[in-house]
């Protein structure tokens, strides 16, 4: 197993948060699944050893949604939580 999230950034209003991907293995049509959060981009790769960024910004950006957020690749066994972090 790897370890595929690196970090979470947030930004100014509206919310919004950077989740930064990184991948010992190659990592294959990466997806988020975090209901109420709209990820920038979906089902991307993550070569071995190279970092993503993304961005993911609630859908109603006046009542932002729990952070429940995961990311999985087709290629691995389980999703991953992604945890909050707080500048």
């Amino acid at each position: 197993r790897y370890p595929l999230v690196t970090g979470v950034q947030t930004c100014a209003l509206p919310i919004c948060y950077r989740v930064q991907l990184r991948s010992r293995a190659a990592a294959r049509c990466v997806h988020v699944l975090a209901e109420g959060w709209r990820a920038e981009r979906e089902f991307f790769d993550v070569p071995p050893g190279e970092e993503r960024s993304l961005w993911l910004r609630p859908t109603d950006a006046c009542h932002p949604p729990p952070w429940r957020v995961m990311v999985q690749a087709i290629n691995a066994s389980v999703p991953l939580n992604v945890p909050q972090v707080h500048p």
